[in-house]
């Protein structure tokens, strides 16, 4: 005899799809806020580490690289060392000796010098926008680390029996922005990264390099203020939490946004 009410599931089945439902409620809540943000800012601690593989910054979450970070130390004996902090948009090699980028229209906010490009270390509440004069594909560098690639100089040095030459303005920074253009689905977006770079102490091999946050701006082509990670108008993306949302939902939430 069939009963009038409800039939109970089995209690792992039953368990399952609730967990499966609040995943799919939570990922549904997280596209509505990314249509309607405006900025996407993912807080962070990376460090960059000195002779380690470059770090790789993507700053819309799609899988894709759009730069890549390097930190590097030389010795060549006769008490020389040479140290060096370097952004470039996100390459692959291409042979022993030659890369490419990704997207050759991603580019770091600076201008040239003889010996390349340097990247600004931008204050907060700059204005990252539209700018032929700063936003240039960096020069192509012969030597560095590793492949030929187009990258900016965030800060060097080379010593010599204790005594020291700098380049660049991020020798000796905290809380600094790079002002970026990337590329999403053809078109060009801009965006941030806060880095916070310490100078060699003494017996330290090069410089010590943070990575703290960084962020975008989801309308092509609209200029973003660095810094910028509260307000209406701004998502903040976990990314400890990433690709969980199958896990259930004791593993949300995925997102937290600021809604003042």
């Amino acid at each position: 005899m069939r009963a009038n009410g409800p039939v109970p599931l089995a209690a792992g089945l039953e368990k399952s799809l609730s967990a499966y439902a609040s995943a799919a409620a939570v990922g549904l809540l997280a596209l509505s806020q990314t249509a309607e943000a405006r900025i996407v800012y993912t807080p962070a601690h990376i460090e960059i580490l000195v002779g380690g593989r470059p770090v790789k910054l993507d700053l819309n979450h799609d899988g894709i690289g759009d730069f890549n970070f390097w930190n590097v130390w030389a010795y060549s004996g006769e008490g020389r060392d040479f140290w060096g902090l370097y952004v470039a948009c996100s390459f692959h090699e291409v042979s022993k000796s030659s890369s490419t980028c990704n997207y050759e229209a991603n580019q770091i906010w600076g201008r040239g010098a003889i010996s390349g490009r340097f990247a600004s270390a931008l204050p907060v509440e700059f204005n990252v926008r539209p700018s032929k004069a700063y936003f240039q594909q960096a020069l192509k560098k012969g030597h560095v680390y590793g492949p030929v690639i187009p990258a900016a100089n965030m800060g060097t040095g080379r010593g010599f029996y204790g005594s020291t030459s700098t380049g660049g303005q991020w020798t000796d920074s905290k809380n600094r922005y790079l002002g970026l253009q990337f590329v999403i689905k053809g078109q060009v977006h801009y965006g941030w990264a806060r880095l916070t770079v310490t100078y060699p102490q003494q017996g330290q091999r090069g410089l010590t390099a943070v990575l703290t946050g960084y962020a975008y701006e989801t309308i092509p082509g609209k200029p973003i203020v660095t810094g910028k990670t509260k307000g209406p108008d701004v998502i903040t993306l976990d990314p400890a939490t990433l690709g969980h949302l199958a896990g259930g939902a004791s593993q949300i939430p995925v997102w937290r946004g600021e809604r003042k």
